[in-house]
Formats: structure tokens, C-alpha cells, sequence
């Protein structure tokens, strides 16, 4: 994946939990294949992950 795919992922990751978040969903990033996501946590998750990488 190139980082424009990493951020539509990341996006739409935030939309799914910030909308309840206790769902899985489907990406489809063509010629790569469809993934299956949970959204529970994920923003919170990314966020510590971010700042203990600045």
C-alpha cells in the first residue's frame, strides 16, 4: 500500500469507530485484496502508537 491508501484506511477506520466502532468492515484497495477490520479501539489505538513514535 502506498501512504494515500494507508490514510483512506486510517479515515475510514476513525469514521467506523467514531459511528460506534462495534463493528467489522471491509476495505478493498484494488490489485491488493479486501481486509477485514475491527474499529473498536482503533483511534485510540493509533493515537499512543503516533505519539510514542514522534
Amino acid at each position: 500500500m502506498d501512504e494515500r491508501t494507508d490514510k483512506l484506511a486510517i479515515n475510514a477506520l476513525k469514521r467506523v469507530e467514531a459511528a460506534g466502532g462495534k463493528a467489522n468492515f471491509y476495505v478493498s484497495i484494488p490489485k491488493v485484496g479486501v481486509f477485514d477490520f475491527s474499529a473498536n479501539g482503533f483511534a485510540a489505538a493509533l493515537d499512543i502508537t503516533l505519539k510514542r513514535c514522534r
